[in-house]
């Protein structure tokens, strides 16, 4: 009589073995190059947001700011944020979606100071800052 277990049964348990970490490390690559495409994606795009989207400062005149869309992408007013002297500054930016080209008056809080620097974010954390004169 032989001792041990016999040939068959070996290569049965070998081969469930094999086929257990080959599924582990599928699982693994898996999801870890869903989650690599993922963020290229979303690189991609912000960077797409960024190259298009161009908000700028176009004219200061007391307490009201123009501001004009000279990008290739619709920008969405709500998200626009002026700043005096990097400090947050309350202002009244009308709703809604500035096409490319589009002017928007801004009300201020408070009219800017001479020479104080003025900016503004809009979608992608884009923006424009000029000094005030």
């Amino acid at each position: 009589m032989n001792k041990g277990i016999s040939v068959i049964l070996a290569e049965i348990m070998l081969v469930t073995i094999s086929v257990g970490l080959m599924s582990m490390f599928y699982v693994f690559y898996d999801s870890s190059s869903k989650q690599a495409m993922e963020n290229a994606e979303e690189q991609g795009d912000d960077l797409a947001c960024i190259r298009n989207s161009n908000l700028v400062i176009e004219e200061i005149s007391e307490r009201n700011l123009t501001l004009k869309n000279l990008g290739s992408t619709n920008l969405n007013a709500s998200h626009i944020s002026v700043y005096l002297d990097n400090a947050p500054l309350e202002a009244i930016v009308p709703e809604g979606t500035l096409k490319p080209g589009d002017r928007i008056l801004v009300v201020l809080s408070v009219a800017p100071p001479v020479g104080s620097r003025m900016k503004i974010s809009g979608d992608c954390n884009t923006g424009d800052e000029v000094y005030v004169r």
